[in-house]
């Protein structure tokens, strides 16, 4: 769901990190104007590595390519690695359709409810959250930005993951991939502390590998990928093959051209990296909108006396994108100018006073965003 809804406290000029292949800040401004829309700008500093750094010691028969490559690869691999252990098989399972079980232990009240939600093909974390809103009568948050085109990106989008083992002090690390080629017919012996990388007048080594384990527990998934993929000391490359391996270094991205540098015993052997900088800018405009709901209410009436009121409250207004629903309610929130309002629409659950619940959708039109309003009936 976070690809196209987004919830946002408050607008701040996220500060990504610089140690990846592309860097992105994403700034929302809130700008006032007859038309009352919000602009999403986002500021690419993006980092293109232009060529692979390839040394080569003809005389022992070894071929090493390096280049610097984007730290958030081990997103992924970090994540599905705490399902993966020694026990050889594990399974990973979601829920997606409502079970029976489920329904019963929710309450009568709400079995019409599940079973319409299920029909709509709504998931089950959502239908969760539906079901907490209304039992809680919660109040909506507002300020979701709904948007489906994928260039967009807003703060969340480049959080830094914590499970990736390259994260520290909400930054990512760098990372230079090593493809190390024994091209002999004998063992041969790489070390970590042989590689360094120079930036104009500043040399950089590589951070240890028992520094970076020193973060974390034995046993841990962060602490097996570190031994996984990192260069960790010296590896030993059997004859006629290759290795892929890892070193850590601090930032070195100050200057458009990196020398690298293998230094073996007495031999030195060198070559380039050329980067390349380019700042973007690009921006979206949003419009702000909110749901009117003009069903009427009720009174419940004993001897004359009203002794319940009912109104709108009793209407809960999500956005609708696809099957994930966002729960905006009366409040604000902001649509993409370009969207294609086909794909969106308002999702209504209204609760009667027989404890029934109905579902209306309303469409959003042009009309509606230059009005602001959605006027629910």
């Amino acid at each position: 769901m976070k690809k196209y809804l987004f919830s946002i406290a408050s607008f701040l000029t996220l500060l990504s990190c610089s140690t990846t292949n592309q860097v992105a800040e994403s700034q929302v401004d809130e700008i006032q104007t007859n038309d009352d829309k919000v602009v999403v700008s986002n500021i690419i500093n993006e980092i293109t590595i232009q060529n692979e750094s390839v040394i080569n010691d003809d005389s022992n028969e070894i071929s090493i390519s390096l280049k610097p490559i984007d730290t958030r690869k081990f997103d992924y691999s970090s994540i599905f690695g705490n399902y993966v252990g020694g026990e050889h098989r594990s399974v990973a399972s979601s829920i997606n359709r409502v079970s029976t079980e489920t329904v019963n232990s929710l309450g009568n009240e709400f079995d019409e409810l599940l079973g319409i939600l299920d029909r709509e093909g709504i998931s089950y974390n959502d239908i969760r959250a539906i079901l907490e809103i209304i039992e809680t009568e919660s109040d909506a948050r507002g300020g979701s930005f709904i948007f489906t085109d994928p260039e967009i990106q807003i703060e969340s989008d480049y959080a830094i993951n914590e499970n990736n083992p390259f994260s520290r002090d909400g930054r990512y690390q760098t990372i230079v991939e090593l493809d190390i080629q024994n091209k002999s017919n004998r063992l041969k012996r790489v070390c970590e502390d042989q590689f360094i990388i120079t930036s104009g007048a500043t040399s950089y080594s590589n951070i240890p590998t028992n520094e970076l384990l020193e973060d974390y527990s034995a046993g841990s998934t962060q602490y097996e990928r570190l031994h996984t993929v990192l260069l960790n000391g010296c590896k030993i490359i059997p004859a006629n093959s290759n290795i892929i391996t890892h070193l850590v270094y601090p930032s070195f991205y100050e200057n458009d051209k990196l020398v690298v540098r293998w230094i073996k015993d007495d031999s030195i052997f060198e070559s380039e990296l050329d980067i390349e900088k380019n700042v973007m800018t690009n921006r979206y405009y949003f419009s702000k909108v909110k749901v009117e709901d003009s069903t009427p209410g009720y009174r419940v009436l004993r001897n004359s006396a009203t002794i319940d009121n009912s109104s709108a409250e009793n209407s809960y207004h999500f956005i609708q994108l696809g099957t994930y629903l966002d729960y905006v309610g009366s409040e604000e929130f902001f649509i993409h100018d370009d969207i294609d309002l086909l794909s969106v629409q308002i999702f209504t659950i209204r609760k009667n006073r027989d404890e029934t619940f109905e579902i209306g959708k309303t469409p959003i039109t042009e009309e509606n965003i230059r009005n602001g309003v959605i006027k629910v009936e």
